[in-house]
């Protein structure tokens, strides 16, 4: 697959995503065309329930199968990932799609070429949906952010040096039938640019000159990809030219996912117990423990109030699902305004996993029901 020039940019309201998209490539001193590159912007819901994939790859040259390896694996990607359930998060659904990519351009690789590198290919994907980027990578093709004028690398490369000349791909879709595939996410601005490279970019272009070339074109994607191309082919590039840029124009709202996602990397707090303060508030004493959560009386060290901080069991540190329902938790008791309900209370400088709700004085319903054992409810 060897994309075209072309932008792409949906009619839609300010607050949707919103984007621009240019790509060039040129085979080079090559004898065919390895790289591939291309990206995906649907319609109607699936913008909102899957976002903007893009993907850039380099068959590797000494696969017999790598040109065909990487298209297929720019399209199967942005076509599987938006095939994947809504229910599933960008992570589950991207790295379920990219397992079974990996597994099958093994097995071709070993039919139909009787090769561990018959299939082989880099990989690196970036899927924005609503106002976060989730990176996928694997290889030595890369992406960089381009932001206020800074240019960074988003991905590392998987190259192992075995001589001052001398490296190779220590990582690669299809080299095996396992991958380890590095994620990363990031919050995304207006303006962002993501710049795609392959190698027979990075390797002939600095980081210092990528960053002034988008400088000077001043977020004309066509015109940065283009000079870009011209740079490298300049400077003696031997290998594939290919370059993909990518320009955020406008973002949604926060959803409930961007919420989640960004409370789910907060660490597990410390050993509680009563004395410890942990951001603004001190631990008094425990009210509740269980397998699942701890459940502590605090003190609002800013307004003096008493609160209840609820924490999810160490139990639970590696269970995905059980965190995903913690923090459903504090997601719906936010949105329950109802005088029969516990408030849970907004705790803006949290540094640590756990929610906050009001503490109401008075005795629990076990303990009145233990005081009253004759008391019969009337139903009628």
């Amino acid at each position: 697959m060897t994309p075209t020039p072309k932008a792409l940019d949906q009619d839609i309201m300010s607050n949707h995503l919103k984007i621009d998209y240019a790509a060039v490539t040129e085979k080079g001193n090559k004898e065919e065309n390895a790289d591939a590159a291309d990206a995906l912007v649907p319609e109607g819901s699936a913008l909102t329930n899957k976002g903007i994939a893009a993907a850039i790859c380099d068959g590797m040259s000494s696969s017999e199968g790598g040109v065909e390896a990487a298209q297929i694996c720019v399209r199967s990607f942005m076509d599987d990932y938006l095939s994947t359930p809504d229910s599933w998060t960008v992570k589950t659904a991207a790295t379920k799609v990219l397992g079974a990519l990996n597994r099958w351009l093994w097995s071709q690789g070993q039919m139909r070429y009787d090769s561990a590198k018959g299939m082989v290919t880099t990989f690196t994907g970036l899927v924005i949906k609503s106002t976060t980027a989730h990176i996928f990578h694997v290889g030595d093709s890369r992406l960089y952010l381009f932001r206020d004028g800074e240019l960074e690398q988003m991905t590392q490369d998987h190259r192992v040096w075995v001589g001052r000349d001398r490296d190779f791909l220590s990582r690669a879709m299809g080299i095996d039938a396992h991958i380890d595939i590095d994620y990363r996410t990031l919050a995304v601005e207006p303006n962002d640019i993501f710049l795609f490279t392959t190698d027979g970019i990075t390797g002939y272009v600095t980081d210092n000159r990528l960053r002034q070339i988008l400088r000077e074109q001043d977020g004309h994607l066509q015109a940065s990809a283009q000079a870009i191309m011209e740079e490298a082919l300049r400077n003696g590039s031997h290998d594939n030219v290919t370059c993909q840029l990518l320009k955020v124009i406008s973002l949604p709202q926060k959803t409930e996912d961007d919420i989640l996602q960004k409370i789910t990397e907060l660490p597990f707090p410390p050993p509680m117990h009563a004395g410890v303060r942990i951001d603004n508030y001190e631990i008094l004493r425990e009210l509740h423990a269980s397998s699942r959560s701890e459940v502590f009386l605090a003190r609002d060290l800013e307004s003096g109030h008493k609160v209840i901080l609820k924490t999810p069991s160490e139990n639970f540190r590696d269970d995905s699902a059980f965190l995903d329902g913690f923090l459903h938790e504090e997601w719906v008791g936010k949105r329950i305004s109802n005088p029969h309900v516990l408030r849970v209370l907004d705790t803006p400088q949290r540094r640590f996993l756990y929610n906050i709700a009001e503490y109401v004085e008075g005795q629990s319903l076990r303990q009145w029901i233990t005081d009253h054992p004759q008391t019969h409810i009337n139903t009628a």
